[in-house]
């Protein structure tokens, strides 16, 4: 059993900014990242590389860049009675950080069917859309609008995108998902709406109302689960995700936060809002060290989104104000460049 002040599980956007942030704000405590990738890997830009397997050189980071935080590449398996148990060792703490984010639930089982969630994965797609001539790409939220941006505007393909609601971005204004549907459209992408993507075989998309859809590849970006070290516990709702109060602890656990997808907190799952759990995670852990803390709270504010669909179309969105062109992708590029610099330096 080996001991260490902070203990992090998960190395993505909240994990690697807490360790970041706590290794400044309390330099002599020892800190510890549970996390199996070698490097950080800036999410919100991982569908580039479907088309371009160099551009994962500029949005991954080596963890060595931590300077006084052990990483420790294995998986953390189990949050008990004060401990966290890997599948090599076990480990005590003061703190404890969960953020070991969210996957993407297939119910596809096939060679040919693939998730975006990693640089691996946007890894085996590059290599898997060579030779495809007929994509479908399911689900039109965010990541579903990327993917299927990125291809239609660099790729010579047959491309259709399936989402089960009747618009795309349903968490947006109606205005912003017509001018992306418009959009795609433009490019050569099929909108196909109401329906359920269900099996695939014999190289065909099938629905549940027994739509055929062509496809040598899939690309599933539906759904969201929770991966948490708690699930099955009081701690967690009936979706997966961990309850947690204002001060992102963990409900019934003090000295143990979550942060970032896995968080029942009312808010997109977004890259900024995971910078700003950390945020609060690293302040609420500093005043936890003092002799008289004063605990922040987290209150759910979005700076606006930015929506790309390949390089040089964007569309920035905040509430019901949205607008698009080259601006919006200049900007997300800056917003790219400048966070990947400040993470490095």
């Amino acid at each position: 059993m080996k001991r260490f002040d902070i203990v992090i599980v998960g190395g993505g956007f909240c994990g690697f900014l807490v360790a970041k942030k706590l290794e400044k704000l309390l330099p002599e405590k020892n800190i510890a990242l549970l996390e199996l990738r070698k490097e950080f890997e800036y999410t919100p830009s991982i569908m580039k590389i479907i088309t371009d397997k160099k551009y994962a050189e500029k949005i991954t980071i080596p963890y060595t860049t931590l300077k006084r935080t052990t990483v420790l590449h294995e998986p953390a398996q189990k949050l008990h009675d004060g401990k966290i148990i890997s599948n090599k060792k076990t480990y005590t703490y003061d703190f404890a950080v969960i953020c070991s984010g969210a996957h993407t639930p297939c119910p596809l089982k096939s060679e040919q069917v693939f998730v975006l969630k990693s640089v691996q994965d946007a890894f085996k797609i590059h290599d898997a859309i060579q030779n495809a001539k007929r994509v479908v790409v399911v689900g039109g939220g965010l990541v579903g609008v990327e993917v299927a941006g990125e291809l239609c505007t660099k790729k010579r393909k047959h491309i259709v995108l399936v989402e089960p609601g009747e618009r795309l971005l349903r968490r947006n204004s109606e205005q912003v998902s017509q001018h992306f549907q418009k959009y795609l459209e433009q490019k050569g992408c099929m909108c196909v709406f109401g329906e359920r993507v269900t099996q695939f075989k014999n190289k065909t998309v099938i629905t549940q109302s027994g739509k055929n859809i062509a496809a040598d590849i899939v690309i599933w970006c539906a759904g969201i689960g929770v991966d948490t070290l708690l699930r099955g516990g009081a701690c967690v709702n009936d979706k997966g995700c961990v309850l947690v109060d204002e001060y992102l602890r963990v409900k019934g656990l003090e000295h143990v936060f979550a942060g970032g997808d896995i968080t029942d907190v009312p808010e997109e799952k977004t890259a900024q809002s995971a910078e700003q759990h950390a945020e609060v995670i690293a302040e609420n852990i500093l005043q936890m060290n003092s002799s008289n803390p004063q605990l922040t709270s987290h209150t759910p504010h979005s700076q606006g989104l930015l929506i790309s669909t390949g390089d040089w179309h964007a569309v920035f969105v905040r509430d019901s104000f949205f607008f698009s062109g080259i601006i919006p992708a200049l900007m997300k590029r800056f917003l790219e460049w400048w966070v990947v610099w400040k993470l490095k330096h």
